[in-house]
């Protein structure tokens, strides 16, 4: 991210940074997932098994205030997603593998 909302560039001295969010219901409430990150990418845990959507804010700091936020894009929306491409995730454990075969 290199610029702001209005297409100036990001002025010195502010920090962009991340929020990554879940939710399990494309209408339902989303939950934070960790702290904010300033990397491009995320380790995402989930707590339980199922189908989540995932989305992520970008948030504006100057010094160790956030001054102003996107919206959450969610990678659902083809609209966000690159190319038009959306997506979820579905986390299932598997299986225990098959042991004591005679």
């Amino acid at each position: 991210m290199t610029a702001l909302n209005d297409g100036t560039p990001i002025p010195a001295g502010s920090t962009i940074q991340y929020q990554v969010y879940i939710r399990t219901d494309p209408t339902g409430n989303s939950v934070a997932a960790g702290n904010p990150i300033t990397a491009l990418q995320s380790l995402v845990t989930f707590a339980a098994e199922g189908f989540y959507d995932i989305g992520i804010k970008a948030q504006r700091v100057v010094g160790s205030q956030v001054v102003s936020e996107s919206t959450v894009a969610w990678l659902n929306d083809p609209l966000v997603a690159h190319g038009g491409n959306d997506f979820g995730v579905q986390y299932y454990l598997s299986p225990t593998g098959i042991q004591n075969m005679r």
